[in-house]
């Protein structure tokens, strides 16, 4: 979707569900491809939950047992958030930084990201409270809403 018309669905979307299912009918005979889908009367939005660690550790070198733990709280967190899950995928320690000066090695802090289908930014927030790392103090989720493209 252009941004021009992101902008206009937003603004229909502050002035309630009738305009909101005309701006969709639009969409639909103008071939625009939106994220956000229609559910009953809710339209959902894509927030990108990112998951930054307090310190860089690659958590794929701890003994078995821990790693074991450790994913298997992470599945858990992500299975609990049922069909809001859109996609998720951790990174693999290691990542680089690029910029115009060139490429450095990265600061190893966002460690993964989950997206997820939410009402609204607080309702996404409330998912990312529970995430394993925010629990045990070891790290944060930032929560952003994702924007529609055209594909």
């Amino acid at each position: 979707m252009h941004f021009a018309n992101y902008l206009y669905y937003t603004f229909l979307c502050q002035q309630g569900d009738a305009l909101k299912d005309v701006y969709m009918k639009w969409a639909a005979l103008n071939s625009t491809i939106l994220t956000k889908e229609h559910t009953g009367n809710k339209y959902m939005t894509q927030y990108a939950l990112v998951f930054k660690s307090n310190q860089a550790f690659d958590w794929t070198a701890l003994p078995p047992e821990a790693v074991q733990k450790t994913a298997s709280a992470w599945g858990n967190w992500i299975e609990s958030m049922g069909s809001a899950v859109q996609s998720s995928n951790a990174f693999k320690f290691g990542g680089k930084s690029v910029s115009k000066s060139g490429s450095k090695d990265a600061d190893n802090l966002t460690t993964g990201y989950v997206v997820v289908e939410a009402e609204n930014l607080a309702k996404a927030e409330a998912l990312a409270k529970d995430a394993p790392s925010v629990g045990v103090g070891q790290g944060s989720i930032e929560v952003y809403e994702v924007l529609p493209t055209q594909h």
